[in-house]
């Protein structure tokens, strides 16, 4: 009987094994570290977004966006941060969770400064596993500028080009244009289908102020500014006021008068007695 002894791996056996084992460990070590490039590449865009949309409401408040551009080229003109108040934000000096804010650049025609309009350009530098790559955020700005086209005062648009509602001062908005309310088709600058409801006021009765109504909770009554003061309605007053004697046709006012008074002597209706007449306008 022929017998067969048992062997090992051989050396060539083993060689291929390690071969295959180190490949192995190799793209495992590979995809971790695609992995973590991925992991840290979505973190950073998700910062970018973040910071983009921090610099939008930064800049919307146009104290803000004077502050940090005033003076500023429209045009192409550059600023080293974002300025809010007594602090200062968005200066790219250093790198925070991989991201820093390279440049702020601003760029427009002279289509874009006739509409109003410039661009800040937010130029990101990122890093991954020590590599820098960089990426543009662009922010809409409506500028005011002066004969250079320097800019005097901002306000960043957080809507396209479609956007509907303004900011001015302060919190203020404003709209140019007629605006429904309770239906679709406005025929005057405010179109309300339904009633509306005023409030007390502090405001001051003024020349900025004539026209304003409100509703006085002291008095119950409506008030209106006519420019000097709250009143509650008008007053009839008269004018031009003549005095004329009853005469053979009866009582006759010149035109654009009324009678406001008729004095009898007593007796019948005639010749002894007296009528007024007078203009009459409301206050």
């Amino acid at each position: 009987m022929e017998k067969h002894s048992q062997k090992g791996l051989g050396m060539v056996e083993i060689i291929i094994a390690i071969g295959m084992l180190g490949g192995l460990i190799l793209g495992v070590m590979e995809m971790s570290k695609m992995m973590s490039d991925n992991t840290t590449k979505f973190s950073v865009d998700s910062d970018i977004i973040v910071t983009t949309n921090e610099i939008i409401t930064d800049l919307s408040n146009p104290a803000n966006c004077t502050a940090t551009f005033i003076g500023v080229n429209a045009l192409t003109g550059t600023v080293p941060h974002i300025k809010v108040g007594p602090q200062i934000r968005h200066d790219g000096s250093s790198f925070v969770n991989n991201l820093r804010v390279k440049s702020l650049t601003l760029s427009a025609t002279a289509a874009d400064i006739t509409a109003g309009t410039s661009k800040l350009i937010v130029e990101f530098e990122k890093k991954i596993q020590k590599r820098l790559t960089k990426k543009n955020k662009f922010v809409r700005l409506y500028v005011v500028v002066d004969a250079s086209n320097n800019i005097t005062s901002c306000r960043a648009l957080s809507g396209g080009s479609g956007e509907i509602w303004s900011r001015g001062a302060g919190i203020d908005i404003y709209y140019v244009g007629n605006v429904a309310i309770g239906h679709t088709a406005p025929v005057s600058a405010l179109d309300v289908a339904g009633e509306i409801k005023f409030g007390n006021t502090a405001s001051v009765c003024g020349p900025a102020t004539e026209g304003q109504q409100r509703y006085s909770s002291l008095l119950k009554k409506m008030e209106f500014c006519d420019g000097t003061a709250w009143k509650t309605g008008s007053t009839i007053k008269q004018k031009n006021c003549s005095t004329y004697q009853v005469g053979t046709n009866g009582v006759t006012c010149p035109v654009g008068t009324q009678i406001v008074q008729v004095t009898s002597n007593g007796g019948d209706w005639g010749g002894g007695d007296f009528f007024t007449c007078c203009e009459l306008y409301t206050d």
